[in-house]
């Protein structure tokens, strides 16, 4: 079932194809051949569109935990890198942690 016979309850209606050289003005011949021809590219950039979205559904994605207060529960994957940063009289160790199930650029 289409969006327009969930709405309408019925088919959609069609549109004729032009026939090239039907019509006795010139003009109007002109504008309906290229209606046509837009008409045209439009299904495709629709199917087009149609199968990229279906291959899209395909991926998954694995999202992060959330505990039940609405917070992202997060594991370390790896440590990415690590420094030394002094802080007063002492010297503090920092790492930036790659975490699992966030994406690369999440990492802190």
């Amino acid at each position: 079932m289409t969006p327009f016979q969930a709405l309408y309850g019925r088919l959609p209606p069609t549109i004729p194809h032009y026939m090239l050289g039907t019509s006795p003005v010139h003009e109007v011949g002109q504008n309906l051949a290229s209606r046509d021809e837009i008409l045209c590219q439009l299904k495709n950039n629709l199917h087009a569109t149609i199968n990229r979205m279906k291959e899209l559904s395909k991926t998954t994605i694995d999202l992060p935990l959330i505990a039940d207060d609405g917070e992202i529960v997060v594991e370390p994957e790896a440590i990415l890198d690590t420094r030394w940063v002094k802080k007063g009289s002492r010297f503090v160790k920092e790492s930036i942690v790659q975490w699992k199930r966030l994406p690369w650029d999440d990492a802190t």
